[in-house]
């Protein structure tokens, strides 16, 4: 395994090999499966205590270490805030769900440890939910992706 990539370069990476017009479904999830190539879902996080668990979750939240976002591995958080950065910057209308929530930027609304995610609103008015935490592998092994549907 190489040396991890950058959030910057996945994203410049993203932009140079986006192909020419695409539509906003076809753009949000070509975002989610080049996102999903490049990291992979953290095992620490995962395997960890939920004090520590807790720690991660908050620091992803209110970015106390911004390295967090140029690590190979991810969780949600880390995730969502990823993808809507790069969706946004290439003209998307992101939001985020919680479980119960949908809010445009407030990350600070969702219990610690809650799942979020990200929620395209497209032109017409609907919704399009791109879960990349977990369709991680379900892209990385070529399987039928469940999390990236109409919410």
């Amino acid at each position: 395994m190489g040396k991890t990539k950058s959030k910057e370069q996945i994203f410049n990476e993203i932009i140079e090999e986006m192909p020419c017009n695409l539509s906003e479904i076809e753009l949000s999830a070509f975002i989610m499966y080049k996102i999903a190539k490049e990291r992979s879902f953290s095992s620490r996080y995962y395997w960890t205590d939920s004090k520590i668990r807790e720690k991660i979750y908050e620091s992803c939240v209110h970015n106390h270490n911004k390295k967090r976002e140029n690590k190979r591995q991810l969780i949600c958080v880390t995730a969502t805030k990823m993808y809507k950065e790069l969706a946004e910057r290439l003209g998307l209308d992101v939001y985020i769900i919680g479980d119960t929530k949908l809010t445009k930027n407030d990350y600070s609304i969702f219990k610690t440890g809650e799942h979020i995610s990200p929620v395209i609103k497209t032109e017409n008015g609907k919704y399009i939910k791109a879960d990349i935490e977990w369709d991680l592998e379900n892209i990385q092994t070529g399987r039928k992706w469940i999390k990236f549907r109409n919410y």
